[in-house]
């Protein structure tokens, strides 16, 4: 027998397959995801206790990357920190790290998809190539941004599901004046379907290339 004290955690992501004579002898804790405005706020106070200089965009990102998870953000902190020793904490730095890229960038893809700008596109994907960039990774950047820019498109206050600043909402209003619903739902499946695509083929570059042209030209 186990002694009085000891106190058994059975952890799972999967709790419906827990069977019920189980589940009847076990007190249950739901726990959800954490806020990236609660994930930054954490991260911020380590580091400043810690006195390391940050850029508060660069913790933003960090959260954002994290989806909820404080582990996952934590280890995404300690691998820049032990990277960039003594440094200050830049976005630069962070995207470099990860291989991933500003949103400023999926603000410019965009703007080709909706002006079906081919050879912008091919020519930003060279770039990404050119830069050491993942482009599966850079996939699933524009697709988490086509979200943002449906939210603003169909919610009346976009900003209670949204944690940006106020710039990147003006951004992404406007880019919402030049597009329909149909249209970023259509490239968002288009999209989720050609990652899944990516996870399998070597050859990453041909499969988006022939999906931007696909996409702006769809009588194809």
């Amino acid at each position: 027998e186990p002694p009085a004290h000891a106190m058994f955690l059975l952890a799972t992501t999967d709790p419906h397959r827990i069977p019920d004579t189980i589940l009847s002898r076990c007190q249950r804790y739901d726990f959800r995801r954490i806020t990236n405005r609660d994930i930054q706020m954490v991260l911020q106070t380590y580091l400043n206790k810690e006195g390391i200089a940050f850029e508060e965009k660069a913790l933003r990102f960090i959260a954002k990357t994290a989806d909820g998870a404080l582990r996952d953000a934590h280890s995404i902190l300690d691998r820049c920190l032990a990277f960039y020793q003594d440094e200050e904490l830049t976005l630069d730095k962070v995207l470099r790290l990860l291989g991933a890229v500003d949103r400023g960038v999926y603000e410019t893809i965009t703007a080709h998809l909706l002006k079906k700008e081919i050879a912008d596109l091919l020519t930003e994907t060279d770039n990404m190539l050119m830069q050491g960039r993942d482009l599966q990774q850079m996939v699933l950047g524009e697709i988490s941004y086509l979200r943002d820019l449906l939210i603003v498109k169909t919610m009346p206050e976009p900003e209670k599901l949204l944690d940006l600043g106020d710039e990147s909402l003006l951004a992404l209003r406007a880019a919402a004046e030049l597009c329909t619903e149909d249209f970023l739902m259509y490239i968002i499946k288009a999209l989720s379907q050609l990652e899944a695509d990516m996870r399998y083929e070597s050859n990453k570059r041909t499969l988006l290339e022939l999906e931007w042209i696909k996409l702006c030209q769809p009588e194809l």
